[in-house]
């Protein structure tokens, strides 16, 4: 497919990702590509790429139906959830906790879950290794997902981005999700 108005983004995890303009490679990802509108974050004039998914799920727990509004960003290595959505996703890792700022920390042993967001009705899974920032020292890691206000919308920024494929389609005002393929 071919648009001299759409972009996509392939990153990958500690390694060389591909941007590419005008054309969707379909070697960079698998199934089919789930599309929703672009939207407007309150109180701007636009700018953003933003889209509201329709639910999320933590590991194999069930999918709850949401509306919430995110952002998206590839200039940033913190993902940011709505508080309770945080606070769900980390009582699903052993030993986490929350530092005196709010921030969640947890052993770098511990295992962490996926996390599944809706476009539509299609089902898109960020596994758990893409949820680790970085350790901080005596064996304790920063998760990579952090929590934001509760009436705020969610925040996708590269640990998100390193498990996807992503079409930023301007012409159709449109944004397009599906899972990377993995080399």
């Amino acid at each position: 497919m071919g648009s001299a108005s759409l972009f996509t983004i392939s990153l990958v995890q500690g390694g060389v990702g591909t941007i590419d303009f005008g054309y969707i490679n379909a070697s960079q990802y698998s199934g089919g590509i789930a599309y929703t509108p672009v939207t407007i974050i309150p109180g701007t004039t636009g700018g953003f790429w933003a889209f509201e998914w329709t639910g999320f799920a933590i590991g194999s727990h069930p999918f709850n139906s949401t509306d919430t509004q995110v952002l998206t960003d590839t200039g940033s290595f913190i993902s940011l959830l709505p508080q309770s959505i945080a606070d769900k996703y980390y009582a699903r890792v052993r030993g986490a906790y929350t530092q005196s700022d709010g921030s969640y920390l947890f052993p770098c042993s511990s295992k962490l879950p996926s996390f599944t967001f809706g476009v539509g009705s299609a089902r898109i899974v960020i596994p758990g290794n893409y949820m680790l920032y970085a350790p901080v020292g005596d064996g304790i890691c920063y998760g990579a997902v952090q929590p934001t206000t509760e009436d705020s919308y969610a925040y996708f920024s590269i640990p998100m981005f390193d498990a996807l494929f992503v079409v930023h389609d301007y012409g159709g005002m449109q944004m397009g999700f599906a899972q990377r393929t993995f080399a």
